[in-house]
């Protein structure tokens, strides 16, 4: 019997049997952190990867400026020594305008190639992980797209100014004088008085700026079928000369080949009225002068004409004084047209620059279909 006093024992605690952990859970354990430090492992090498073809694109583009440079620069090298101010007809200034149309083919063929050169970013894997690759291929893009933009309207440049110096260079080659109308006005020539000359009661007089008109009517009307048919013969020669082929409508000239026809007309029509008269009426007689007088009226109205429909057409040439002074002087036309097509160039080129492929709030796409 235990005593009442005493307090009574505490029974014995049974000792808790520990819990072994499994070797399947230790494997378990250890794959998770194989897997772990094998995904950073890989993650790094993915972003570095992704860094080092970044830094591959900058080399690339680095090795492509010059190139860049040249293609950006084609059209203005190429209107470069295109055309002759001075007396283009010579043989000197043939071979020159004819080794710089020449250029304008192989400019043209390189600018593509350099166009085609351009590096590329591709889209990869590696980007997932590098923004530095991410932002070279979303500039690759962007660049490329200015590129052709670019490479597309300068070649069209290109290829007007070998359609100009083309057309320019075999006018300034043909000789300015028609083959056979030459000779018919000799013959006319051969029938005028000198001053001091008589013919029959017709006196020339020897105070006459130039020779006189042959005096009977049978005469004149010679001289003027003989002048009639070397205009003909001319007037066939530059129609060809100018227009033959349609090659007028192919150069920067296009819109004003029609105007440049119908002056060319009204000039030898205006001359073949004044004809009409001489065989009409005596050679003293105060209404030759007069129809003289008329008929260079005329001509100027022509030119003043086709000077308003030039400058209607092309407004921005007024300020250029070789054209508004001498509007039927091709040479001075085409470099003024062809510094103008440059220069529509400029927005095009700094998106190429810039890389970014817009220019300001003036994007790629808005510059609209070229």
């Amino acid at each position: 019997m235990s005593d009442p006093i005493l307090p009574a024992p505490e029974p014995e605690a049974t000792p808790r049997r520990r819990r072994k952990i499994g070797r399947k859970w230790i494997v378990a354990l250890a794959v998770v952190l194989f897997l772990a430090l094998g995904l950073g492992g890989a993650a790094y090498g993915v972003k570095a990867k992704g860094d080092a073809k970044a830094e591959d694109y900058a080399k690339a583009l680095d090795a492509w400026s010059k190139q860049r440079n040249d293609l950006l620069g084609a059209p203005g090298e190429a209107n470069s020594e295109l055309w002759d101010f001075g007396d283009a007809s010579t043989k000197k200034s043939l071979v020159k305008q004819k080794a710089a149309c020449a250029r304008v083919l192989t400019l043209r063929e390189s600018a593509a190639k350099n166009a085609a050169a351009v590096p590329e970013a591709p889209d990869s894997f590696f980007k997932l992980l590098s923004s530095d690759e991410r932002q070279a291929i979303k500039d690759s893009v962007k660049r490329k797209k200015a590129v052709k933009a670019y490479a597309r309207a300068a070649d069209k440049v290109l290829l007007q100014l070998r359609k100009d110096c083309a057309w320019n260079i075999k006018v300034n080659s043909t000789k300015d004088d028609a083959p056979g109308a030459k000779k018919l006005y000799k013959q006319a020539k051969d029938m005028l008085l000198k001053p001091g000359q008589t013919a029959g009661n017709y006196y020339c007089p020897s105070t006459a700026k130039g020779p006189c008109l042959p005096a009977t009517v049978q005469e004149r009307t010679t001289y003027v079928e003989l002048i009639l048919k070397g205009l003909k013969v001319s007037k066939a020669y530059y129609s060809n000369r100018y227009f033959g082929g349609g090659a007028c409508e192919k150069t920067s000239y296009a819109e004003l080949c029609a105007a440049l026809k119908t002056n060319l007309s009204s000039y030898y029509a205006n001359i073949g009225d004044y004809g009409d008269v001489i065989k009409s009426v005596a050679p003293s007689t105060s209404k030759l002068r007069k129809e003289y007088d008329k008929m260079v009226r005329d001509n100027k109205a022509v030119d003043k004409s086709f000077k308003k429909t030039l400058l209607k057409a092309r407004p921005n040439l007024k300020s250029d004084y070789r054209v508004a002074k001498y509007p039927f002087w091709q040479e001075a036309y085409f470099s003024a047209t062809a510094v103008e097509s440059i220069n529509k160039l400029d927005k095009l080129r700094e998106a190429v620059l810039s890389g970014t492929g817009s220019t300001g709030s003036d994007s790629v796409e808005a510059l609209g279909q070229l």
